[in-house]
């Protein structure tokens, strides 16, 4: 049955392909992002992806009643088919995109958490851009579905269409959510550089200091003490070394990594209670990521 299917459906069963081959296919090594659409909005605003469903399929309904005189059941079946095409060719762009390579552009793809911290600076203009494709594409298909003679008409279609389509971007600019997605692995191992780096500049500061841990209450203090031991080229995504890449991205407020007071101008001996005393840096998101600290830390305890 299923090869019958396959035999008899081969362009659909090619189209769909089309969708889920890009997605399933590579995976995103850092930030997999999706810019903010009327069809493509963040899990935050999923609510607006039906509103401007429905409102969009009874707005142009209405119009083709009204100014086109169109039937009840063919005016609903034409703005369905408009509808159905504008969503499947700009998904379908956005999703090639967005699954293109294991580094991948922006795209579109279905509802996910917003990455707060990439402002407008960062996601300006993919969000001009994308919203720009979306409208380009909308305006083009209005022209092939919306059959009149008369270009005012079809120019008051695209009109009010293009209306329609910024009305829902408002929520977007209003609360800053212009791209959302999911990580991928390299972030982690982002997040774990970096308290490798911080850790190598305590102990850089101990050995330059009669083996004495720097003295401090908080990330703040610490690093302005151990901040000459720091390489910025090797701080990998934001350059706020206190920062995991993955809260950067994600909050609009990001949490410091946690600095473990028990080390606080420390002796090397005391270090040897390492088990009991936990490590010295922790991040707040990946609370299980120990990277290689404790190795670090051991190392310098048996060659200084």
């Amino acid at each position: 049955m299923m090869k019958h299917f396959l035999k008899r459906n081969n362009i659909i069963v090619f189209v769909i392909s089309l969708f889920i081959f890009p997605v399933f296919s590579l995976f995103p090594h850092s930030f997999y992002r999706s810019v903010s659409t009327p069809i493509s909005p963040p899990i935050e605003f999923w609510i607006i992806l039906p509103v401007f469903t429905i409102i969009f399929l009874f707005l142009n309904s209405f119009l083709l009643i009204l100014l086109l005189k169109k039937k009840i059941l063919k005016a609903g079946l034409r703005t369905f088919l408009l509808l159905l095409t504008f969503f499947f060719s700009f998904y379908l762009i956005g999703i090639i995109s967005a699954g293109s390579t294991t580094e991948p552009p922006p795209g579109i793809f279905p509802p996910t958490p917003t990455w707060w911290g990439f402002d407008w600076s960062y996601s300006g203009n993919l969000f001009i851009i994308w919203n720009t494709i979306g409208v380009i594409l909308l305006i083009i298909f209005i022209i092939i579905f919306i059959r009149s003679k008369e270009i005012k008409k079809k120019i008051i279609f695209i009109i009010i269409n293009i209306t329609l389509y910024s009305v829902f971007l408002l929520p977007f600019v209003i609360k800053g959510s212009y791209v959302h997605g999911h990580e991928g692995g390299h972030v982690l191992t982002g997040c774990r550089i970096k308290l490798d780096i911080l850790t190598n500049a305590v102990i850089d500061y101990a050995k330059e200091n009669d083996d004495k841990m720097p003295a401090g209450n908080s990330i703040d203090e610490i690093i302005n003490k151990i901040n000459k031991y720091i390489d910025p080229g090797q701080i990998p995504y934001n350059r706020q070394i206190e920062i995991c890449p993955y809260d950067f991205a994600r909050e609009k407020y990001p949490e410091p990594y946690e600095w473990n007071k028990l080390y606080s101008g420390i002796e090397k001996s005391d270090l040897k209670n390492i088990d009991k005393m936990g490590l010295p840096f922790r991040c707040p998101y990946h609370k299980n990521s120990n990277s290689y600290i404790e190795v670090l830390l051991l190392n310098y305890l048996v060659t200084h």
